[in-house]
């Protein structure tokens, strides 16, 4: 057995005061608390290189106080990016509560990966040792201290040891301490993989095509703000709208975008329906629609009361299929993008349905009457909500629900009129995050 030069005695002198297995963010974060209190720290990891997995893709609110008193916030702001804090489960997502405990009431978007590197670095400017390729293989402990092996032979002393070395911790393994339950019968796999479209390819397109009005559609809120904060940084005059924004939020960034005072909107699909205005020159699909209906959807608000439009979709290789579906649905043939280049308009049609749902007329100006919705924010409601819960009581388009504004306790929304009573009568009793949800028509 071959005893570090640096060991010291075995039953006198330490080599470190504490030796911590495992480099990860506890670990390393762990080691810098030490070195802030003058002890002396000894990290070890079993791998030789820091890792490229991405284990973790965040920081909450917690975790984010904690940097912020130990002086590392700045580092990490500029790697990442913040969005707001809510909850998920079982599929539905949870708005934050309005007033968080806190001065950081957001969830900070980083990869492990680069907190890992900026806590190391931390760590090593306040004197921790960090040893990688040294993987901890036995243990045992006296009167004065703990005696680590490692894999290759070397013995370290130290007068305390942590295990930091996650859920198959090596640690906890040598003491004996169990870690009882089932274990899972399900493989659950990661796959990392980068954005095929970048914001700049977005920016180029958009400097090359000067629209009047852009709607840039995304399939989920979290692009939608990175892609927001993406075009703000280039420069744009450029709002997003999602679900997750307050209703006073999306109420504003809607009026901006129908006075024609807001050249570009990103949206996603369920917060822009309800959107009518006829000024919009470009349509643009950031991501491909997750059906051929969503995007004869989404291109219909461009080209209105007797305009030209473009509607321009961005997409990957392996997706090429469901251009084809698209292709086909719509019966149009969509053209490679060139910059300067035109192609023939090409009228777009979705092919008729099983079953037709009511209408009313493209031009947007049938008349609608107003629905209060018993239930609010106090019953966990969203504009999606109640808008499914329309849809899907009547078969009436979702893009006749609108104007959905959730206060405390109740709700508006806005129906055809020729409609409206129909709505009343076979949306109530609907139950929606647990509400029976009732309905009236509000009189004038």
């Amino acid at each position: 057995m071959r005893v570090s030069r640096d060991a010291g005695p075995l039953n006198g002198d330490y080599m470190t005061d504490v030796i911590i297995a495992g480099a990860g963010p506890a670990g390393l974060m762990l080691a810098s608390e030490l070195r802030l209190h003058g002890v002396r720290a000894l990290v070890l990891e079993k791998d030789a290189e820091p890792t490229r997995i991405v284990r973790s893709l965040g920081l909450h609110a917690r975790s984010i106080e904690v940097l912020d008193q130990r002086g590392l916030l700045e580092r990490f702001l500029p790697l990442g990016q913040q969005y707001p804090a809510g909850g998920f489960f079982a599929g539905i997502s949870k708005r934050a509560p309005d007033r968080l405990d806190t001065a950081h009431p957001y969830v900070l978007g980083i990869p492990q990966t680069t907190t890992d590197r900026l806590l190391a670095e931390h760590a090593a400017e306040l004197g921790a040792r960090i040893r990688r390729g040294c993987e901890l293989a036995g243990l045992s402990q006296d009167d004065h201290g703990v005696t680590a092996e490692l894999a290759d032979g070397t013995r370290l002393r130290s007068r305390y040891l942590v295990g930091c070395d996650g859920g198959r911790s090596t640690v906890r393994k040598l003491l004996g301490v169990g870690f009882p339950g089932e274990p899972t019968r399900v493989e659950t796999l990661l796959g990392e993989m980068e954005v095929a479209v970048p914001p700049e390819a977005l920016a180029t397109v958009l400097e090359a095509e000067r629209p009047e009005q852009a709607l840039v559609f995304v399939r989920t809120k979290i692009r939608c703000d990175q892609l927001y904060r993406s075009l703000r940084d280039r420069g744009m005059n450029v709002k997003a709208l999602h679900g997750d924004m307050s209703q006073g939020a999306r109420d504003g960034v809607m009026i901006s975008f129908k006075s024609g005072s807001l050249p570009l909107l990103v949206a996603t699909d369920v917060a822009s329906r309800g959107l009518d205005i006829s000024g919009i020159s470009h349509v643009i699909n950031y991501d491909v629609p997750m059906s051929p209906d969503v995007y004869v959807h989404r291109i219909g608000r461009t080209g209105r009361v007797g305009r030209s439009g473009r509607a321009i979709t961005f997409y990957e290789s392996r997706q090429a299929r469901d251009i084809q579906a698209i292709e086909n649905h719509a019966g149009v043939k969509l053209s490679p993008w060139v910059k300067d280049a035109h192609v023939a308009p090409t009228p777009v049609k979705a092919p008729l349905r099983r079953h037709s749902k009511p209408h009313v007329s493209a031009n947007g100006d049938a008349k609608s009457s107003k629905v209060i919705v018993s239930g609010g924010r106090a019953a966990g409601l969203e504009p999606s909500d109640i808008i499914r819960a329309i849809t899907s009581a009547t078969a009436l388009d979702g893009e006749k629900v609108r104007n959905v504004r959730i206060l405390e306790r109740f709700a508006f929304v806005e129906v055809p009129e020729s409609e409206a009573e129909r709505v009343v009568e076979k949306t109530g009793g609907t139950e929606v995050r647990g509400h029976t949800l009732r309905l009236e028509l509000a009189r004038a």
